[in-house]
């Protein structure tokens, strides 16, 4: 038993993000702590209360629902988002449209990407998820009718800018659904699958646009968008259920419950076991029992359907907390690196990628290639391919990593842990552009390119997955407002390099273009070693800052972990 006394110094003042993932310590002692049923050494993190109306206590089935109309209303938010692109040489033919013009109204759309989220995000924050699924679903479905419409610039510019303002929460509503529903070993595979649903979007769409636009025109392929989106408005109208839970005021968990502050010399040993039992758990559980694998207390009533469909669920707080919100992401880029880490790595390669998009067309429609729509869509094939590859490995694999070494670190799980698998695509992605960039301008066979492309979509996929659950493993209780920091950051790069990117070119070159992409590739994603080194230590100097702000600034119930 000392040697797991000696350990406790270094998690009863734990950081945000440090839990006890593994019971390596104290094996026997833990009695409060719940575990994953059938596996009594893995700890749940972050401790579900007794409520069965709790989201982490949902059953497999309800979460699959939930979290399975989420990822498709993703697809589609980024189907819509990303197929104009293989339209362009077609647009230019037809309708007369420059291509700079056209890179325009594709920067239009990542503009309002950014700007939308800095105010959709609270109000998803305040009032849920469910009202803002339907809200933009049906935005999105609205902006594909004025898509499959559009024959002059002005239309084209005006309906990117509502699907950008629609999709702008695209990215962190589904990942604050996956906080909401899924224990901390869970979150790698899950946030995989919704990587994945992207990425079909981003690359498989344009594939299918290529054969729509040939059989029956381009227009169909937006009149296809309005159909599905409109199906998954009504699935989510009938079906998804409110995710944002606040627990019953008895039973509400104390912000600062994770991390306890005593300073543990002070401790002698019974103390310290205390504290340790303490850690990680809830204050709703019942105490001085076994809890085994049947922690919710079911006398608690279910809640109705209508009450699990209810269209709002606004929480308490003050308009003064709520500019708070609106405008503390931009705080938070500046108190806490791994908001700026996450924010720079992720903006920085998917506004690479969409150099990648917005160039094929100019590239590749003319000798010696001379690809038509269909072609052009199949130009997608490689980075899906690339994509699948690099959710699994940013997925499942980091959650089965994550467990091996925290079991290793004596059951204590660090965030830092994930980003050990950002290296390889590190050197794979900018290998990538370089063989896309200078293969295309030099007249290589189209496979050179291509396989540039799906060492590139590998990155994308793996990196952007790695990055993001770093995040809400390190600060689960200001995600919402750190992921309007890195939508705003990101589609703030995809905008400025999408309207350079034209004049770049004009003044370097295709091929030195790509160059310098790689080079920037390289930089940003190297940027995982520092975070690795110092990731921790950047923790726990921010920590008091962060509980501040997790308390001051949230319109939720704090979260629990």
């Amino acid at each position: 038993m000392s040697q797991s006394i000696d350990q406790i110094d270094g998690i009863t003042a734990a950081p945000p993000g440090t839990v006890l993932l593994h019971e390596a310590i104290a094996k026997g002692d833990l009695e409060q702590l719940i575990t994953v049923p059938g596996k009594s050494d893995i700890v749940l993190q972050p401790q579900p209360s007794c409520d069965p109306n709790d989201p982490l206590n949902w059953s497999l089935w309800r979460k699959v629902l939930n979290f399975s109309l989420a990822a498709f209303y993703a697809l589609w938010v980024y189907t819509i988002l990303d197929i104009g692109t293989v339209a362009y040489g077609v647009w230019n033919e037809e309708l007369g449209i420059s291509y700079d013009n056209l890179s325009n109204s594709y920067a239009t759309n990542t503009a309002a990407l950014a700007v939308g989220g800095i105010i959709l995000i609270p109000l998803t924050l305040k009032y849920g998820r469910r009202p803002m699924y339907l809200v933009t679903s049906l935005a999105l479905t609205l902006s594909a009718v004025w898509m499959a419409k559009s024959r002059v610039v002005g239309d084209f510019i005006g309906s990117n800018l509502v699907s950008g303002l629609a999709g702008a929460v695209g990215d962190t509503i589904v990942q604050l659904t996956i906080a909401d529903l899924f224990f901390v070993h869970q979150r790698g595979t899950m946030n995989g699958i919704y990587v994945l649903m992207v990425n079909l979007g981003v690359f498989a769409a344009p594939v299918a646009s290529g054969f729509i636009m040939q059989a029956q025109g381009w227009p169909w392929m937006y009149w296809y968008c309005v159909i599905f989106t409109g199906l998954t408005f009504l699935a989510m109208l009938f079906f998804y259920e409110e995710t944002k839970y606040t627990a019953p005021v008895i039973n509400a968990a104390q912000p600062q419950q994770q991390t306890i502050t005593t300073d543990a010399d002070k401790l002698n040993d019974k103390d310290k076991k205390n504290n340790l039992r303490t850690m990680g758990t809830n204050t709703s559980m019942p105490q001085n029992q076994q809890l085994g694998t049947d922690w919710i207390d079911h006398s608690i009533p279910m809640n109705s359907y209508l009450q699990r469909h209810r269209l709002i669920s606004a929480t308490p707080g003050t308009l003064k907390q709520f500019i708070q919100m609106v405008l503390r992401p931009f705080v938070y880029l500046y108190c806490f690196p791994a908001v700026a880490y996450v924010s720079l790595q992720y903006g920085c390669i998917l506004s690479l990628f969409a150099v990648v998009g917005n160039s094929q067309a100019a590239i590749f429609s003319l000798p010696p290639y001379n690809f038509g729509p269909v072609a052009l869509g199949l130009m997608s094939i490689p980075a899906l391919i690339g994509a699948i590859i690099g959710s699994v490995y940013g997925g499942p694999l980091s959650d089965w990593l994550i467990l091996i070494l925290s079991k290793r670190n004596n059951g204590i799980y660090e965030p830092e842990f994930r980003l050990y698998l950002c290296l390889p695509p590190a050197f794979l992605g900018p290998a990538g552009l370089l063989l896309y960039g200078i293969g295309a301008t030099a007249g290589l066979p189209w496979i050179a390119p291509f396989c540039g492309i799906g060492l590139f979509g590998f990155a994308l996929a793996s990196v952007s997955n790695l990055s993001l659950v770093y995040l809400y493993d390190s600060y689960l209780d200001i995600l919402g407002g750190a992921l309007v920091a890195v939508t705003v950051v990101r589609n703030g790069l995809a905008t400025v390099i999408v309207f350079a990117f034209n004049p770049w070119v004009t003044g370097m070159g295709y091929r030195n273009t790509f160059i310098l992409c790689a080079m920037l590739a390289l930089v940003s994603m190297l940027t995982a070693i520092p975070m690795i080194i110092w990731g921790k230590t950047f923790r726990i100097k921010f920590a008091d800052k962060y509980r501040h702000y997790a308390t001051e600034d949230s319109t939720e119930a704090p979260v629990r972990m």
